[in-house]
């Protein structure tokens, strides 16, 4: 009986067995299972790494291609231009300078004995003539010591007369005595000379130092008026080193004209003659200084007043120019844009010359007759599509030469060549 019940009942160990290996082939199962879920996702991460960096490229090759051609976007573009032809005409060689206006003479007036000031015989800015009185200085201590020289003169002049019987000796010391006195008489009469200041020379006034009722002293540090000489006067300026052989060459020249124009009174220029080239070059600046003479009796130039001199060395017959706002001014070089018969636009290198008022010479690279553009270069390059202001055709349709010559300037020629 107990060992059927022995044998009916199962054994826990061996019951458990099964169990576990049921276990054992499930986590077998998952660990299965996951493998093909982590590779899965890693290739999903693989692939959306790859898109995005893709994506970058196409974004970093967009933004770079749009910035590094831009002639290829403007090559298909119109751009409007102004437009103008290249002419010949005759143009005057000129050298521009900036000149100071220095007076031809300038005397500072100090009296040259100690008194009361007593009378100021002029208003100060005045124009005075040469010997005219300026100054009246109180006389009296100096007409007393006038009239006592004369005085003592006259004593000595009788004691020689007196002393014309005495020995010899006796005579020499009044001979002496009267060549002494004699001496401080005349002394005497120029210091009371010195108490009538006049003008030493012809001028204009400047502003007095002293009035009437002070006391002036003989040769004091500050002048008691100033008198400069405007009519004629000087203009001083400077060129570089480089225009002294053209001017020199030039100078003798019937056509070599020297002129200066006034801020403000740009109209109305005034003429004059070189008078004086230095002798020497500064070597600090490489300039060397000039000097022009102008006859000013309008009084139109002014002392210390700053002006512009221009030099006209001579006429530059048949020479090319062009309106200075086409010629732009490169890194190493000078260029312009000439509009082609296809309504493109060329850059072409030039050689600029002279600047006269604004058209600039050009020394090689144009011909007349072509256009160049004078506005609207900072859209343009080479063999881009151009319309000149006011055509409704490309350019090379239109009338030659349409356009005007104004816009930004945005390049000169080597002016002062």
């Amino acid at each position: 009986m107990e060992e059927k019940i022995s044998s009916e009942s199962p054994n826990p160990s061996t019951a458990a067995e099964p169990i576990a290996d049921k276990v054992t082939d499930k986590s077998t199962q998952i660990r299965l299972s996951a493998k093909p879920r982590n590779k899965t996702r890693a290739r999903i991460v693989q692939i959306v790494s790859v898109l995005v960096l893709l994506l970058l490229l196409v974004l970093l090759w967009r933004f770079l291609g749009d910035r590094s051609t831009p002639k290829a976007a403007d090559r298909g573009n119109v751009v409007p231009v102004e437009t103008a032809v290249v002419t010949q005409q005759d143009v005057p060689l000129q050298i521009k300078a900036i000149g100071n206006v220095e007076a031809l003479s300038t005397i500072a007036i100090r009296s040259q004995v100690e008194g009361t000031l007593m009378r100021v015989a002029f208003v100060p800015g005045q124009e005075v003539k040469k010997g005219d009185v300026l100054f009246m200085i109180d006389p009296r201590p100096l007409q007393a010591a006038l009239s006592e020289a004369e005085a003592n003169l006259l004593k000595s002049m009788a004691a020689v007369r007196q002393g014309n019987d005495i020995v010899a000796k006796d005579q020499a010391t009044a001979n002496n005595s009267r060549t002494i006195l004699n001496r401080d008489a005349k002394n005497a009469r120029v210091q009371l000379s010195y108490t009538t200041i006049r003008a030493p020379l012809a001028g204009k006034t400047g502003n007095l130092a002293v009035t009437a009722g002070n006391l002036v002293r003989a040769n004091d540090t500050t002048p008691m008026v100033t008198i400069t000489t405007s009519a004629p006067i000087y203009v001083t300026f400077s060129v570089p080193e480089q225009d002294l052989m053209r001017i020199r060459q030039y100078s003798s020249s019937t056509s070599f004209t020297t002129e200066v124009v006034i801020p403000g009174d740009e109209a109305n220029h005034a003429f004059g003659k070189l008078s004086l080239v230095d002798n020497t070059v500064d070597p600090a600046t490489g300039t060397v200084r000039l000097k022009a003479t102008f006859q000013n009796d309008d009084r139109r130039l002014y002392p210390g007043q700053f002006v512009n001199v221009v030099l006209t060395l001579g006429i530059q017959s048949g020479a090319i120019v062009v309106p200075s706002q086409a010629v732009q001014i490169g890194q190493d070089k000078s260029f312009v844009y000439v509009v082609k018969f296809d309504g493109t636009a060329e850059m072409r290198v030039v050689k600029p010359g002279a600047v006269a008022d604004t058209m600039t010479v050009i020394d090689d690279g144009l011909k007349p007759g072509e256009q160049v553009v004078t506005d609207g270069q900072l859209r343009l390059v080479p063999g881009a599509k151009v319309q000149p202001k006011g055509q409704s055709g490309p350019a090379g349709q239109g009338s030659p030469g349409a356009g005007g010559q104004g816009g930004r300037r945005s390049g000169g020629g080597n002016a002062n060549q």
